[in-house]
């Protein structure tokens, strides 16, 4: 049955849906937002496990990416600390211990010569144009600018921490590179988790007069611009000129039928390990990466207000997957496990509680070398537009999702003016 017909219907109530609607709810449009599940933010969700707030694996706010400049435009304040890198690296079984990452130069884990390169590279990185880069491979760029191979592997381990990748054969080096450009502007982890974000973007959304209907199950789209109608798992028809997915690519192909992304779709997982402890046994020990090994570790909760209570700390491990990998439950988890044993010894007698994923979907695809920006409008369905964290064009991760979510709704905007 339908009741009133809506300018726009957006499908996903994430970061992306959430910022599209707020958007397109400013600019006077009727907006529904439907949502699949009870709780909104998707990826971008919090849970509390007796009284720690765990995102879903490490997550960070790059305060002068795409991402950022979306939430100051629609008013979302982020509240939260930088990250504290006192910690040290990881390679060959053997911890590195330096009190920040430019600390690296004054461990034993480079060679005087990978010192060096690793310093030139640094320098170089910061000046380069990454947007004239998009087509070469990040492997091929370390191959033409680090020969050390310690040093080589210091920065594909950076290029993981900033982008979540562990594909250097196959990713964008433009992309890799604007990431660790990013990273070096400065990056937050938000007090309360991501929830905290989602809640204020739906508030903001709220309040521009977008409706946001929890627990929406979009069956099906037909139609085309001006009439187009998205069918409900209840059995509501809602009736509306445009609609936005902010769903997968193949989410969305399902729901209206036919392909919407001939662009190849890789999807970027890792296992992640989070852990509230009561204590930490190190205590100078905050954060650490894998240089021969993809893996992470950090304490969030040094940085953000983590916990419903003064005491206690929640970290995060992960595992970063190539997309050929096949993950392996209980050989990622023993590797997680081991990985902390090394940095935090005696963890284990602190556990307050604890949360595995053995293959978290960490954003909606990897910044592949050459891949052509995904457009935001489909071309075969008139009022059918796309959004997501797998459109890697103008960022990647939240970035992503946010940067397209503006990017689709001021393109909804032109095409139907207000």
């Amino acid at each position: 049955m339908m009741c009133k017909k809506w300018d726009a219907v957006i499908i996903g109530g994430g970061l992306s849906g959430l910022a599209a609607g707020a958007y397109l709810a400013k600019a006077g449009k009727r907006v529904a937002v439907l949502e699949r599940a009870e709780k909104l933010g998707g990826r971008a969700g919090t849970v509390e496990k007796e009284g720690a707030l765990f995102n879903l694996g490490p997550h960070a706010l790059y305060l002068h990416g795409p991402g950022g400049g979306v939430l100051r435009e629609l008013g979302v304040t982020v509240t939260g600390g930088k990250p504290s890198l006192r910690g040290g690296f990881v390679a060959n079984g053997r911890f590195y211990q330096a009190k920040s990452l430019p600390a690296v130069l004054a461990t034993h884990l480079l060679s005087w010569r990978g010192k060096a390169q690793v310093a030139a590279t640094f320098a170089k990185v910061a000046m380069v144009k990454a947007e004239t880069l998009m087509e070469m491979t990040f492997a091929d760029w370390l191959a033409k600018n680090v020969r050390d191979e310690r040093a080589r592997q210091f920065f594909e381990m950076m290029a993981r921490l900033s982008s979540y990748s562990h594909d250097p054969e196959r990713v964008s080096a433009g992309a890799m590179l604007r990431q660790l450009q990013l990273s070096a502007k400065g990056i937050v982890y938000p007090d309360g988790g991501w929830q905290s974000i989602t809640d204020r973007l739906a508030d903001r959304a709220r309040e521009f007069g977008a409706e946001i209907l929890q627990g929406a199950h979009a069956l099906r789209v037909e139609g085309a611009f001006p009439e187009m109608t998205v069918t409900l798992g209840d059995g509501r028809v809602l009736a509306t000129k445009a609609v936005l997915s902010t769903v997968a690519p193949h989410v969305t192909a399902e729901l209206v039928g036919h392909a919407v992304c001939k662009k190849e779709i890789v999807p970027v997982r890792a296992a992640s390990l989070d852990v509230a402890l009561r204590r930490l046994p190190r205590p100078d020990v905050h954060f650490a990466l894998g240089v021969d090994e993809p893996f992470y570790f950090s304490v969030h909760s040094v940085a953000a207000k983590l916990t419903k209570t003064s005491d206690g700390h929640v970290l995060h491990v992960l595992r970063y997957f190539s997309a050929s990998e096949v993950p392996d439950a209980k050989r990622d988890r023993e590797g997680l496990e081991t990985f902390l044993d090394r940095l935090q010894p005696g963890w284990r007698d602190e556990v307050v509680t604890s949360r595995y994923l053995p293959r978290v979907t960490v954003a909606g695809s990897l910044p592949l070398a050459g891949r052509p920006p995904v457009n935001t409008a489909v071309d075969s369905r008139p009022g059918l537009y796309l959004a997501g964290d797998w459109q890697t064009g103008e960022g990647l991760l939240a970035d992503a999702a946010l940067g397209s979510a503006r990017e689709s709704a001021l393109a909804l905007l032109e095409a139907d003016p207000v």
